[in-house]
């Protein structure tokens, strides 16, 4: 092999060390062993083929330091490490390869501080991935030199200190992720005048202060998160102009006011969530106009009246979460209708009156929970139709009447909690045909009669709860 330019051996299950061998083929120009199960060190014979220009290593399970001799490798424009065990420091050779297009170094266990990294000799840098390690510092200054720059990924590492203003230089940015630091302060309005930025990820850092009406100028954002902050204040109307947004994650943060209406027009939005802040009034009916939903999470927060029938044009709806709210009146049957709907949380409102029966019609429901609201009245026998669902919660209601005795239809049914409500009558023995159900909590009931024999035959049965019944009888022996 002499002669080799070009050896490909990524995506199977190769084992070892990588073979010293390799190192003598002095004419390659690409190795790519991504994916695959090597271990071991990379040797410092990595050094003598100088003609190579990209090696991909990544998601191995090398270790060991990153060989300074890769400083050798003049021509080397594609650097991918990512998920392997790497540990030390990033090699300053490096870092004054001229050739450099990409360097990815994510996801291992590098050290050392970022104010003593210069990536000025990097002119030709695309993409710049550091996440998943333990850089310290703050924001590399160098960085804002890098003009061909158009992704950046700063995530999980220890970066702290303010974002400079300088960082709209980086006229060719695209992807500008920093997820997962101890970054603080305000976040700088000379951000949004970075117009050609496409995903704008700054979720879990220290940012305080208000989110700037200049948002409003990234037109060409498909993907805003600044979730997991201190952010304070109201969502700024500008926002609705981000006419490429798909998603948007304000969650966890001290923002709050009503919701601005014109989040409407953000037509092509998938996913938006606002959970654990401080929103308040009414859902503007507005927002049920946004078609493309997937996911709706407005989850604790302090939002009131009733939940709108409209709430049923969301037909891509996959997730919808409106739970720990000041919610109230009854359930929309129209719900029923959103055959698309793996997710429904509903909990801790004040919803009352009765299931609507056409909630059975939900052939993707995995994840039922209403508890702690005011539903009453019996709940009705064809909701255990659903035989798809996987977790049901209707604690601390008001339900009454019998357990349905289709209640052994929920063959794939892990969680159940019916407790604190007023059901009556005996446990029905059907239960035994829910064969993968761990959890089971009727307590704080009505229930009468025995135990059934049979329900602990089930195999799957990690905790159960019949406390505070009128049960009677003698405990099963099998226990």
């Amino acid at each position: 092999f002499t002669g080799l330019l070009n050896l490909s051996i990524n995506d199977n299950v190769f084992t070892g060390p990588l073979p010293l061998a390799l190192y003598n083929i002095n004419t390659l120009e690409t190795i790519n062993v991504a994916r695959n199960q090597f271990t071991s060190t990379v040797p410092s014979g990595i050094g003598s083929l100088t003609n190579l220009g990209s090696l991909y290593l990544h998601d191995n399970k090398l270790s060991s330091s990153i060989p300074t001799e890769i400083a050798f490798l003049t021509k080397l424009s594609t650097f991918e490490i990512q998920w392997n065990n790497f540990t030390g420091v990033i090699p300053p050779g490096i870092i004054n390869l001229k050739a450099m297009v990409t360097l990815d170094v994510s996801a291992k266990q590098l050290t050392g501080s970022l104010d003593n990294i210069s990536f000025v000799e990097m002119s030709d840098l695309s993409v710049l991935s550091l996440s998943r390690n333990e850089f310290r510092g703050t924001f590399p200054q160098s960085i804002l030199n890098l003009v061909n720059l158009s992704s950046l990924i700063l995530d999980d590492n220890r970066l702290t200190g303010t974002l400079p203003p300088t960082v709209e230089s980086m006229k060719s940015l695209k992807v500008f992720s920093a997820n997962s630091n101890s970054f603080m302060g305000s976040i700088p309005d000379e951000l949004f005048l970075m117009v050609q930025l496409e995903s704008l990820l700054l979720l879990n850092n220290e940012f305080t202060g208000y989110i700037g009406s200049g948002i409003g100028t990234l037109v060409e954002c498909t993907f805003l998160d600044l979730s997991h902050n201190q952010l304070t204040g109201l969502i700024p109307p500008e926002i609705s102009t981000m006419s490429s947004l798909q998603g948007l994650h304000l969650e966890d943060n001290t923002l709050t006011g009503p919701v601005p209406s014109v989040i409407s027009e953000l037509i092509s939005l998938t996913s938006f969530s606002i959970r654990g802040n401080g929103f308040y009034s009414i859902v503007p009916n507005e927002l049920y106009n946004m078609t493309n939903l997937a996911d709706f999470d407005i989850d604790d927060n302090f939002f009131t009246g009733e939940l709108s029938s409209n709430i049923a044009n969301l037909v891509k709806l996959n997730e919808l979460h409106v739970s720990v709210n000041e919610f109230s009146g009854t359930i929309p049957s129209s719900l029923g209708s959103m055959t698309q709907l793996s997710q429904m949380r509903l909990n801790n409102n004040s919803f009352y009156g009765e299931i609507p029966s056409t909630f059975s019609a939900m052939p993707d429901l995995r994840i039922f929970d209403i508890a702690s609201n005011v539903f009453s009245g019996e709940v009705p026998s064809n909701l255990f139709n659903m035989q798809q669902v996987n977790v049901l919660n209707m604690a601390h209601n008001f339900f009454d009447g019998s357990i349905p005795t289709n209640f052994g239809d929920m063959v794939n049914l892990v969680t159940l909690d019916m407790s604190f409500n007023y059901f009556e009558g005996q446990i029905p023995s059907q239960m035994t045909l829910m064969t993968s159900l761990t959890d089971y909590d009727v307590s704080r009931n009505r229930l009468t009669g025995s135990i059934p024999t049979i329900l602990f035959e089930l195999a799957t049965l990690a905790s159960i709860s019949l406390s505070f019944n009128e049960l009677n009888g003698t405990i099963p022996t099998v226990i």
